[in-house]
C-alpha cells in the first residue's frame, strides 16, 4: 500500500530547484556627524495608546491676555507629562545638525521618503543634500526638495526653540510654507495649525505678511479661521478675494457689472475698501457677548521630543459671531459701487441698508480723490455769437435816454388809472422785498423722517413714524408729493424691503434739510 501511495506523489517526481539567496540591501552609513550619534539619540517608541488625561499631570504654566487681535481674547498654556517619552534625543540630533549651519557645499539632489522623517533615516548622500537644502532656505533660496526633507526641517525648527530665536523660527516656518505649499499642498493642513501653535506657545508676533498671498485660502478651510480672520484687514493685495469670501454681494458676478464702462472700473471698489476693513473689524469685535474656548495639543501630528507636551486653551469669538462683519461689508461694497456708478453717470443704483458714518466717510474720501469733480462749462454754440450786443463804454446820458423812452412807451400802452398806480408805487425810495416764508412746507414728523432716512438711520425713521401715530408710507408720500410739485420728481423709493432715499437726489435732500431743519 505504501508503494501505491508513493505512486501518486507527483511532487517527488519534479526536478529539484536550487534555493535562491537574495542579498539584503546594504545601506550607506551616515557619516555626519556620526552614524552612532543619530541612531542612539533617535530611538522611537510605539505610538501612545489609550492614555487618558487622568494618567497625565496637567499643569498651568502661563496665562496671558491677547490685545493685538480683534477676535482672540486670551490664552492659557498647560504642560502635560506622560509616562511615555517619544523620539528620545531628537533635540540633541537637531543640535548636531544645526552645528554645521552655513558650512555645507552644494551637492546633487537625492530623493528621500519616510512616513515620519528623522535624521537617523538619512543616508550619507541624503544627509548632505538635506544640510545643503536647509542652508539655501536660510538664505531665502528655495531649491528642489521632497516633502520629507521639508517636514524634517520643520520638525527641527519646532524642537529647537533654544537654538533658533523664536521670532526667526516663526519667519522661517512661514517662508517655507509660502515657498513650498504649491509643490506640496498636503502640508497646508499641518502648517495652518502648527504656525499658530508656535506663535501662541512662544508668544511671538505672527508673520502675517509672509502668508498674505494665500490668506483667503486659509479662510476657506481649517480650524483656525478665527485666528486668520484677524489679519484680513492687512490683506490689501487680496481685497477682491476677501470681498468674495465675506460679502453677500459680489460686484464681479452681477449682470450690471458686465457693462464695459462699469466692469473696467470695479478695481476702484477694492481700493476704496482697503481702509474700511480695519474699521469693520473693530465694529465686529465689539460683539463680546459670545466667547468660546478652543483647547488643543500643540504641534499635533509632528515629531516632538521631550517628556513634556503642551496644551493651549484659547478664548475667542466664534466664527459665526463675525456675521456682523459680513452684513457691514455687504452694505459697504454696495455703497462703494453706488459711488462708482454715480461717477460714471449710470442712473440705476443698488439698494443699500445702513452704512456706518465712518465707513461712508472713508469710501466718499477715496472717490473724491479718484474722481475729482470738474465743473467745466459746456462749449458755446458758434451761432450764439451772432446775437451778442455791440460792446461799448457806459454812458449815463445814453442810459437816461433809454429810461425816458421806456416811460414814454409805458404811457402809450397802459390806461391812466394803471399809470397812476405805477407812479404811486414808485414814490417810496426802495420797495422792501417780501419776507420769505418761515414755516417748513412739510410737517415736523415728515421732516425728521426724511432726515433719518437720509442719514441711513432706518430704525430711527420707523420710531419717528410711531411717535407721530402714523404710517411711514404716509410720511413718505407727503415728502414725495412736495418734491414732485416743486422739483418734478420723487426723492424716496418705496420697495418691499423698505423706504430709501434715491441716491441721485442726495444733494437736493441735503440742501432742503439744511434750509428747514
Amino acid at each position: 500500500m505504501a508503494e501505491l501511495d508513493d505512486f501518486w506523489d507527483i511532487a517527488s517526481l519534479m526536478p529539484k530547484k536550487k534555493k535562491s539567496v537574495i542579498a539584503a540591501p546594504v545601506q550607506e552609513p551616515v557619516s555626519f556627524p556620526s552614524p552612532q550619534a543619530f541612531s542612539d539619540t533617535e530611538k522611537t517608541v510605539k505610538a501612545e495608546e489609550n492614555i487618558s488625561l487622568k494618567e497625565r499631570e496637567v499643569t498651568l504654566i502661563e496665562e496671558y491676555e491677547i490685545t493685538s487681535h480683534p477676535f482672540l481674547r486670551g490664552a492659557r498654556v498647560y504642560s502635560v507629562t506622560s509616562p511615555f517619552h517619544f523620539y528620545h534625543g531628537f533635540q540633541e540630533a537637531a543640535a548636531l545638525s544645526l552645528s554645521s549651519l552655513g558650512k555645507n557645499p552644494p551637492c546633487a539632489f537625492e530623493p528621500f521618503f519616510s512616513y515620519s522623517p528623522q535624521y537617523a533615516q538619512l543616508s550619507q548622500k541624503q544627509m548632505s543634500y538635506y544640510l545643503y537644502f536647509r542652508d539655501c532656505a536660510y538664505e531665502g533660496r528655495y531649491i528642489k526638495t521632497t516633502k520629507n526633507y521639508l517636514l524634517l526641517f520643520i520638525y527641527e525648527i519646532l524642537n529647537s526653540p533654544n537654538l533658533i530665536p523664536k521670532e526667526e523660527g516663526a519667519l522661517l516656518l512661514a517662508r517655507l510654507w509660502a515657498a513650498y505649499r504649491g509643490a506640496f499642498p498636503q502640508v497646508d493642513k499641518y502648517m495652518r495649525e502648527w504656525l499658530v501653535d508656535y506663535c501662541l506657545l512662544y508668544r511671538v508676533p505672527f508673520p502675517y505678511k509672509e502668508i498674505m498671498s494665500f490668506l483667503p485660502a486659509l479662510l476657506e478651510e481649517g480650524a483656525w479661521k478665527e485666528f486668520y480672520l484677524g489679519f484680513i484687514g492687512e490683506a490689501s493685495q487680496d481685497t477682491k478675494a476677501a470681498i468674495r469670501y465675506f460679502s453677500k454681494y459680489d460686484p464681479y458676478t452681477t449682470r450690471m457689472s458686465q457693462r464695459e464702462e462699469l466692469f473696467s472700473m470695479l478695481h476702484h471698489i477694492e481700493k476704496a475698501l482697503i481702509p474700511v476693513f480695519p474699521v469693520l473689524l473693530q465694529i465686529a469685535s465689539r460683539e463680546k457677548n459670545m466667547v468660546s474656548l478652543k483647547s488643543r495639543e500643540v504641534f499635533l501630528g509632528a515629531v516632538w521630543a521631550g517628556a513634556l507636551r503642551y496644551r493651549i486653551e484659547v478664548s475667542y469669538q466664534p466664527h459665526f459671531a463675525a456675521l456682523r462683519l459680513a452684513e457691514e461689508l455687504t452694505a459697504a461694497v454696495k455703497y462703494a459701487e453706488n459711488c462708482l456708478r454715480m461717477r460714471l453717470h449710470i442712473k440705476s443704483r443698488l439698494m443699500v441698508r445702513e452704512v456706518p458714518p465712518a465707513v461712508k466717510e472713508l469710501i466718499d474720501g477715496y472717490f473724491e480723490k479718484a474722481f475729482p469733480r470738474k465743473e467745466e462749462p459746456l462749449p458755446r454754440p458758434v451761432y450764439e455769437a451772432q446775437y451778442d450786443a455791440e460792446s461799448c463804454a457806459f454812458s449815463a446820458t445814453e442810459a437816461e435816454k433809454i429810461e425816458n423812452d421806456s416811460w414814454q412807451n409805458t404811457r402809450l400802452l397802459v390806461s391812466e388809472e394803471e399809470l397812476a398806480e405805477v407812479f404811486a408805487s414808485c414814490d417810496d425810495e426802495e420797495e422792501a422785498p417780501p419776507e420769505p416764508e418761515r414755516g417748513a412746507p412739510l410737517s415736523d414728523a415728515a421732516l425728521r423722517f426724511l432726515s433719518a432716512l437720509w442719514q441711513g438711520e432706518g430704525a430711527l425713521a420707523n420710531e419717528i413714524a410711531k411717535e407721530a401715530n402714523t404710517q411711514k408710507e404716509a410720511l413718505a408720500e407727503e415728502i414725495n408729493d412736495y418734491f414732485s410739485d416743486t422739483m418734478g420728481d420723487i426723492v424716496l423709493d418705496m420697495t418691499a424691503e423698505g423706504i430709501f432715499p434715491i441716491a441721485d437726489y442726495n444733494e437736493e435732500i441735503a440742501g432742503f434739510l439744511r434750509a428747514y431743519m
